[in-house]
């Protein structure tokens, strides 16, 4: 049978169904308990991401939002899903000339367990969730 054949209140049944299914999923999500923030999520962010650098010393750290995260981990860590916090930063490094380079975004993400990971490529390829957090930026953005 075509989908075009399909009764009209077979297709608004099966519509209904999906929404609802991506309604509830939103909601566990947004109402599950990520616990407090990271102590000192930045300095962490900030510590963790320049030790991977070729040239720490050049770096320039911009902070952006601390955020809840859900990951969505398949087979990267064991077939679960991981609820944490993450820190966005833009990381500004010099080049073998000598000079700044384009800022590259990264995704800091804190897991559960007090670990930490870089998760960009994740984010970007929509396995890991970011839910907004309302709060009170700090003045000054630059490490």
């Amino acid at each position: 049978m075509k989908p075009s054949s399909l009764p009209p209140l077979a297709l608004l049944t099966f519509a209904l169904l999906i929404l609802a299914g991506c309604a509830s999923a939103s909601k566990s999500i947004s109402h599950h308990d990520f616990g407090p923030p990271p102590e000192k999520a930045r300095e962490r962010a900030r510590t963790f991401a320049i030790s991977t650098l070729n040239a720490p010393e050049s770096a320039i750290v911009e902070f952006g939002d601390l955020a809840k995260a859900v990951m969505e981990a398949g087979r990267y860590r064991g077939e679960k899903t991981y609820y944490g916090w993450v820190q966005i930063l833009g990381i500004t490094v010099k080049n073998e000339h000598g000079e700044r380079g384009a800022t590259r975004r990264w995704h800091i993400m804190f897991f559960e367990d007090g670990t930490l990971g870089n998760v960009t490529d994740m984010v970007d390829s929509g396995m890991v969730k970011m839910i907004a957090v309302p709060a009170a930026r700090p003045e000054g953005k630059r490490a």
